[in-house]
């Protein structure tokens, strides 16, 4: 390497006054410089870096020696905690939706003019109680005229049987007899069917959640006239991405939160499909609730499911991790000689799963460590902290 000459000009008389390690300093930055004009400037700049750091390091430990003035020192100022374990529960979050176990359209068995409605909506019923009636006038006619026929070929059915028990007679007087009574019979029993189905009635027990019926309009086949929902049975469903289906099951723990009724419901998952769906790519999970006040159906749930707990994680802020080519790393606080005063050290870590904010640390850090959670943004291993 050249000899290089240096003139003892004013500035350097006045880094001789101030800093006692001036001249080491640039002795060795000058060697090392001229020694990596060879090497790539990534490699260089890597070894700069190491060597500033330890450079950093001398320059404090000389200072403290001679009792030179430590003023000069650029301390980062930053903020720290304390790592401690602590419960970690990691959640699959999902939005689903109520539905209802009994929600039914009442539909009509029969056509015909509606001539009554006899329930409003908001009002309770009972399984078989008579919602509205159809009109049945023809049918309670032709039912009378039937009555009056079976009367009469009653009367003559039991005299023809008298006389063929009497032997007297012929036989097929009395079958004749015997089976104009019966065919009678199996009309009645036809036209009272047709005339039960005249009333519209529920086939639940719950609440009229909507009337559709109206007095004087016609009730068609297949059109619904009412909607019965029964309210204390009702399930939410939910469709998961088929990546979970390995972590979710009958019997998960769900909390349930209800936006629109400020409710937050603790249950299990009672029923998870078999199939995925080929075009969501979803599986569909369900979990029963009974007696749950407020919530109604279609509302909006979301799910949160419980696929992991750790009861002694260790646990830090998302936003204090940082990326490198060597992997994920933060920093934490090795303390100085002096109160308020510290080292930053770069440790490289491994990663769990993320809830909200905070993410696990699997490796790399310990109970009790000084973690930097303001001002990591450019540190760099081995800088002065101020704390």
């Amino acid at each position: 390497m050249p000899f290089i000459h240096l003139e003892p000009t004013q500035e350097n008389q006045h880094m001789k006054t101030n800093s006692p390690s001036a001249y080491f300093v640039l002795f060795v930055f000058l060697a090392l410089w001229s020694c990596n004009q060879a090497k790539d400037p990534k490699t260089k700049l890597e070894e700069f870096k190491n060597q500033a750091n330890a450079l950093n390091d001398s320059i404090q430990r000389l200072q403290k020696l001679v009792g030179g003035d430590t003023s000069q020192i650029r301390y980062s100022q930053v903020s720290f905690s304390p790592l401690m374990t602590k419960d970690f529960v990691h959640t699959i979050d999902v939005q689903g939706k109520v539905e209802s176990d009994q929600n039914i359209e009442v539909n009509p068995k029969t056509m015909g003019i509606v001539t009554e409605v006899n329930v409003t909506e908001g009002q309770a019923v009972k399984q078989g109680q008579v919602l509205a009636r159809i009109d049945n006038q023809l049918l309670k006619g032709n039912l009378e005229q039937l009555k009056s026929q079976y009367s009469l070929a009653t009367i003559l059915y039991q005299k023809q049987k008298n006389l063929w028990d009497q032997q007297i007679g012929t036989e097929v007087q009395y079958l004749q007899a015997k089976n104009s009574k019966e065919n009678l019979e199996k009309n009645m029993a036809v036209l009272q069917d047709q005339l039960s189905q005249t009333n519209i009635v529920s086939p639940i027990s719950g609440t009229v959640d909507q009337v559709m019926a109206r007095v004087g309009q016609m009730a068609a086949i297949g059109a619904p006239q009412f909607r019965i929902v029964n309210a204390n049975k009702i399930k939410v469903t939910a469709g998961l991405g088929e990546n979970y289906i390995s972590q979710v099951g009958v019997g998960s723990q769900v909390n349930l939160s209800f936006p629109d009724a400020g409710k937050m419901v603790k249950a299990k998952i009672s029923f998870v499909s078999s199939v995925i769906d080929p075009v969501t790519r979803t599986f569909t999970v369900q979990t029963k609730l009974q007696g749950e006040t407020g919530i109604k159906p279609n509302m909006i749930a979301i799910f949160k499911i419980q696929d992991y707990h750790n009861p002694n994680a260790m646990v830090i802020p998302v936003n204090v991790v940082q990326n490198s080519e060597e992997g994920s790393f933060v920093y934490v606080i090795e303390k100085g000689n002096s109160p308020g005063h510290g080292i930053a050290r770069k440790k490289l870590i491994k990663t769990g799963l993320i809830q909200g904010d905070m993410i696990e640390v699997k490796q790399g850090l310990k109970v009790q460590d000084l973690l930097v959670t303001v001002g990591y943004q450019g540190l760099t291993d081995g800088a002065p902290l101020s704390f």
